[in-house]
C-alpha cells in the first residue's frame, strides 16, 4: 500500500548496491521516489535512473514517478528533503549521526544501515585456521573500503 514519496538517500561507497534495494521497495509498494545520491557518487546513480524511467515510460508509467535529486558539497540538500512533509519513507545508508538524525525525523518509516563495529564470533568451528584465513581475507579485502568489514573477532577466552 503506498504512503507517500520515498526518499532514497545514497553514500559515497559502492553507491548502486545501496541505493538500488531501497528504490525498488519504494516502486514495488507503489511509492513515487527521490533518489538522493551522495555528492561524490552522482553519476552511476543518475545513469541507474535514467534507465528506470525509460523502463516506466516503456511500460506505460510517468517517469517522473522516479527523480534524481543533485546537490553539491557546497549546497546539501538531503535534511531539506527528508523534512519533507510528503516524504514518508526514507531509505538510508552512511554514517551513525546522520543516520540518528534521520530516525529521529517525525512521521516517517525509516530504514537505515549505518557504519558500526561488525563482530565475528568464533566459537565452534572445525577447521581454524581455514577461518582464519577467510577472516584475514575478508579485513584485508574490505579495509579502507567499507564500514562493514569484520572489526572485532571474539572467541572464548578458556577454548583449546
Amino acid at each position: 500500500m503506498p504512503k507517500g514519496i520515498g526518499l532514497v538517500i545514497g553514500c559515497s561507497t559502492f553507491p548502486t548496491w545501496n541505493t538500488v534495494p531501497g528504490l525498488y521497495a519504494d516502486l514495488m509498494t507503489g511509492n513515487s521516489v527521490i533518489v538522493k545520491p551522495h555528492p561524490l557518487s552522482v553519476l552511476p546513480i543518475a545513469v541507474f535512473v535514467a534507465e528506470i524511467q525509460k523502463v516506466m515510460v516503456e511500460a506505460g508509467y510517468d517517469a517522473n514517478t522516479v527523480q534524481l535529486a543533485v546537490d553539491s558539497s557546497n549546497h546539501l540538500i538531503t535534511k531539506e528533503l527528508a523534512e519533507n512533509p510528503a516524504v514518508k519513507l526514507i531509505d538510508y545508508t552512511g554514517g551513525n549521526a546522520f543516520g540518528d538524525y534521520i530516525e529521529a525525523l517525525p512521521n516517517k518509516t525509516t530504514f537505515t544501515e549505518k557504519a558500526g563495529v561488525n563482530s565475528v564470533i568464533i566459537d565452534s568451528v572445525r577447521d581454524l585456521r581455514e577461518v582464519m584465513r577467510n577472516l584475514a581475507f575478508s579485513v584485508s579485502l574490505y579495509s579502507g573500503q567499507m564500514y562493514i568489514l569484520p572489526r572485532k573477532t571474539l572467541y572464548p577466552r578458556n577454548r583449546h
